[in-house]
């Protein structure tokens, strides 16, 4: 990917809008459109900001997690990243992830659009994720050889990705539908 496009998804992945995390699945929408289940649903939302972000829980299991591996990555004679890198990543991911607690936070009081509609209409509250560098937190090849990662995806490439797969017969009705029932966190 080219880190122009990278630096597209900074917004998306700070702000990404928590009452419409994706549009492709009616089953997701539908539940969104129940009154009980959106409060239910923001009810998680705010418990997983407030409890584990915002309360302290995220940054014990870093500093934990960071005491129990640091030494190892830096030993480690077959890593894939040096350590610096490793460093730059984890600092680059505990930002993306309090970045987005707090948009989370403010999307559930109301300073922040929960739509992507609403905050294609007013983006000045969204959350200054300039200082983000996604390519700092390194990709993944899943499952291709090495060069052949597809790294991080816009909604728009994977809306079309989907969209040409349902042109394949694959979630076209033809057999189960293996994307009516995908899931994303929402955090």
């Amino acid at each position: 990917m080219v880190e122009w496009e990278v630096s597209l998804l900074v917004p998306s992945v700070i702000n990404d809008a928590i009452d419409t995390p994706f549009s492709i699945t009616n089953f997701f929408d539908a539940l969104l459109e129940n009154e009980e289940y959106l409060a239910k649903y923001h009810e998680y939302l705010n418990e997983l900001v407030e409890k584990y972000v915002n309360g302290g829980e995220f940054q014990k299991t870093y500093e934990r997690i960071r005491s129990q591996i640091d030494e190892l990555v830096a030993e480690d004679p077959t890593a894939f990243y040096s350590y610096e890198e490793y460093e730059a990543a984890v600092e680059m991911l505990y930002e993306v992830i309090n970045l987005r607690g707090e948009s989370v936070s403010g999307q559930l009081d109301g300073t922040i659009p929960s739509t992507d509609d609403g905050q294609k209409a007013d983006s000045s509250t969204l959350i200054d994720g300039s200082g983000i560098e996604l390519s700092v937190m390194g990709s993944m090849s899943m499952g291709g050889g090495a060069g052949e990662g597809i790294g991080v995806r816009t909604k728009m490439e994977y809306h079309k990705s989907i969209q040409q797969l349902r042109g394949t017969g694959i979630g076209s009705g033809s057999g189960p539908d293996l994307y009516s029932n995908t899931t994303f966190s929402a955090l």
